[in-house]
């Protein structure tokens, strides 16, 4: 498995698709700390943007795992020895770092850009930033999981990219539905109204979309429950991924 992580890693230091969604990070993670401490508004399309981190990932992760499949590299791995839970694996490590990468590049330079736009006070506490950036961290890890699982039963290298960024594009979608709801409860309440919001606070917390708004927000409460459920998504793709891509037929 070492050969293989030390390939992957040596083929994603050279992928420009890495490297320009990278630069595509870097600056929305400029253009958001501008926006957030001049208090400017944005268009929705806008605002939804600066929160693409999991669409960048999904994009990343289906094409540079999805060419194993078109170029037939996925067949000679394992026709030379290796073996297929070894190949996700390695897979999911290589995509995980990249997923590192993406979402630190994005989040770092809004904190400093933030610090400097305003005269170095502290714009929240070191420990709000620490839980903010791990439960943006956790929440990109879940997002990677489950892109692995699909783009690896997905043969065709544009299904597994359609597949991977319509997901992503969906669960921003219902994170901020999931937002609205839990606001609108807010006013209610204001008002001596009742209104239920149960199976909205669970997925508020579930739902990595949900988490990655937090996260870029500077919001990580409940942070150790969000990771908790990182982790069983994780766990429940990867097993899953193991399971069926050792029965796929790669012929």
């Amino acid at each position: 498995m070492s050969n293989l992580l030390r390939a992957g890693f040596t083929r994603l230091w050279k992928n420009k698709i890495f490297w320009l969604c990278t630069a595509a990070m870097l600056a929305l993670g400029t253009i958001a700390a501008i926006m957030r401490y001049y208090g400017q508004g944005c268009p929705d399309w806008v605002s939804a943007a600066l929160h693409g981190q999991p669409i960048a990932l999904a994009a990343f992760t289906s094409l540079f795992l999805g060419t194993d499949y078109s170029a037939g590299t996925l067949r000679n791995k394992i026709s030379v020895g290796h073996r297929r839970w070894a190949v996700y694996l390695s897979n999911l490590l290589v995509c995980t770092a990249a997923a590192t990468v993406l979402y630190l590049v994005y989040t770092l330079p809004t904190f400093a850009a933030g610090t400097i736009l305003l005269s170095g006070r502290v714009v929240a506490a070191a420990s709000a930033l620490a839980k903010s950036t791990l439960a943006g961290l956790f929440a990109m890890a879940a997002f990677n999981a489950v892109f692995v699982l699909l783009v690896m039963l997905i043969p065709s290298r544009s299904a597994g990219a359609v597949s991977a960024i319509l997901l992503a594009v969906l669960s921003l979608s219902a994170a901020v539905q999931v937002e609205d709801r839990l606001e609108s409860a807010a006013q209610y309440r204001k008002q001596g109204l009742e209104y239920s919001t149960d199976v909205a606070d669970v997925l508020y917390d579930f739902l990595p979309g949900c988490q990655i708004l937090r996260a870029n927000r500077q919001k990580p409460e409940n942070f150790l429950v969000m990771a908790v459920y990182d982790l069983v998504i994780i766990a429940i793709s990867t097993g899953a991924g193991l399971v069926l891509f050792g029965r796929k037929d790669l012929k």
